[in-house]
């Protein structure tokens, strides 16, 4: 790589990088080498530190109402404080096992380098977005941030709804509930999610167009470096062992 930098600004002026060939006859320095296994190994022990434990298999389904969605909503709304969560599973990969789950098994469910982000929604624009997470059709779509991911179907956590695929679009969800309390469209709710939910990142089309009727502004709080992955293993580590969240917090007609 070849950068030119001004002397005066610091800035990048000038760029080319080019590859290098690199075959069977170029041999890894062994001092690196040596490091490296060193350090691998060191990772491998660590990755085998019991951080929980589960009273049977939390299961994992993009498409529907899966069990570790659930956790890592609850967990969310949590460590936020928040009045309600929602997150989609797009931040996650394999569900965890019964019994003893170590880091390495959290690594395993959830690479995301997301952070727990939560900010302030009237009640109208959470059900916007809430039918819009839950659309089976978008579900089944690749996320646009979602590194070849589906979109999946959007997990919350102190909401509860009916929701119907055949109604037309804005009369989809009924009884819709947070903290046990009917939906107030004019109320404000604190609600948490990843950095993707919580802007408008999670919410575009193929060509990252803004699929919400409102845009979601900058008023919003992140809490960095924490990432989902770290809520996950909180979660574990203060409620083990781990009951799996049983399905039923949305109901489809």
């Amino acid at each position: 790589v070849d950068l030119v930098i001004d002397d005066q600004t610091g800035q990048v002026t000038d760029k080319q990088a080019t590859l290098l060939p690199l075959d069977a006859d170029v041999l890894p320095d062994p001092k690196v080498l040596a490091t490296w296994r060193g350090l691998q190994a060191l990772v491998g022990e660590k990755l085998q530190e019991p951080v929980g434990e589960t009273q049977a298999a939390v299961n994992f389904d993009p498409l529907g109402e899966s069990a570790l969605g659930s956790l890592l909503a609850d967990g969310l709304r949590e460590r936020t404080g928040a009045d309600a969560a929602m997150v989609q599973p797009t931040s996650l990969l394999a569900g965890l096992p019964a019994g003893v789950v170590t880091l390495g098994d959290v690594y395993a469910a959830c690479m995301s380098p997301g952070n727990p982000t939560v900010r302030d929604l009237t009640g109208a624009q959470l059900l916007e977005m809430l039918e819009l997470g839950l659309d089976p059709d978008r579900a089944k779509e690749t996320a646009s941030w979602g590194r070849g991911r589906a979109n999946g179907r959007v997990a919350v956590s102190g909401l509860s709804a009916v929701y119907d695929a055949s109604a037309a679009a804005g009369k989809r969800l009924s009884d819709v509930r947070v903290a046990g309390e009917t939906l107030d469209p004019a109320c404000t709710y604190r609600v948490a999610g990843s950095d993707a939910e919580m802007t408008d990142l999670a919410w575009r089309d193929a060509e990252r167009r803004n699929l919400l009727s409102f845009e979601l502004g900058d008023d919003v709080e992140y809490e960095v470096p924490t990432t989902l992955r770290d809520v996950l293993e909180q979660t574990l580590r203060q409620h083990s062992p781990i009951t799996p969240p049983l399905p039923g917090r949305i109901v489809f007609a």
